[in-house]
């Protein structure tokens, strides 16, 4: 009677959804019975309360999702779609004695995508076969499959990585250069302003003392008329005392008094 029992309860464990499943499938996206039998086996094999089975569940779900290179609702959407799945199949548990004809459109649908792609995913998507695949997986899951990775996709993509890696480190590098530039500015304009400053004065300076030793005192005119020999010439010659002053202005030469020029004489 035990084992009955005990048989009979396990029986209602596994109603309709099967045998609890500890991974997904890797070769499609997970179906609304593979996500009921991976948050059974987290709750009955490794005795986890519902809401760590269906967060642990939902996050192995994101992580095929985003091997496929779909983008997912948030974390927190994807568990209360599947705490609604959940409450969806224990009412029918419950209800199971009236009536099979929900339970057999229940377990039909098991087979459907659990669908927990974003809203706008087909345009973020940039990869035209992975909007085909998940397009063919919303309408059958068993019509394609996922393979390795596409060598040109990946190539592609991790270029694309690489590039947007450098130019983001150019920019760094080009701000912290202007950065740079801007605090040494000041310095270098008093620097120069300075140095400017101190050429100018002594070029100021050399240019006193260029014009210093250009400048030459003026010649000063000799006086012939003060030499002796000169003197007695002029005394022989009987020249009056005075010369008339010269049209231009100029003041006459000073002659010899006759004086010296008879004291020359003599001499």
């Amino acid at each position: 009677m035990a084992s009955s029992a005990q048989s009979t309860q396990s029986a209602s464990e596994w109603w309709l959804i099967g045998c609890p499943l500890e991974f997904f499938s890797t070769a499609r996206l997970p179906t609304r019975g593979d996500i009921l039998r991976v948050s059974q086996f987290f709750h009955l094999k490794q005795n986890l309360p519902f809401p760590k089975s269906f967060k642990k569940s939902c996050e192995a779900c994101c992580a095929i999702w985003t091997r496929a290179r779909i983008p997912t609702q948030r974390l927190d959407s994807c568990v209360r779609k599947l705490e609604k799945l959940m409450r969806e199949y224990q009412n029918l548990k419950k209800s199971r004695k009236r009536g099979d004809t929900q339970a057999r459109i229940f377990q039909d649908s098991l087979g459907d995508l659990f669908d927990i792609g974003a809203s706008d995913a087909l345009a973020q998507m940039t990869v035209e076969e992975d909007r085909v695949f998940y397009q063919m997986q919303r309408e059958d899951v068993t019509s394609c499959i996922m393979s390795g990775p596409d060598p040109m996709t990946t190539g592609r993509e991790s270029r694309k990585r690489l590039w947007e890696g450098q130019e983001k480190a150019r920019r760094a590098k080009a701000e912290a250069e202007a950065a740079s530039f801007l605090v040494a500015a000041p310095r270098l304009s008093s620097t120069s302003s300075s140095s400017l400053e101190s050429k100018g004065n002594e070029d100021f300076a050399s240019t006193i003392s260029c014009s210093t030793a250009l400048t030459v005192p003026p010649k000063r005119l000799k006086n012939v008329f003060a030499s002796p020999a000169v003197a007695s010439a002029v005394n022989q010659l009987n020249l009056p005392e005075t010369v008339p002053s010269s049209p231009c202005g100029r003041s006459p030469l000073p002659l010899p008094c006759s004086d010296q020029g008879e004291t020359n004489k003599e001499g």
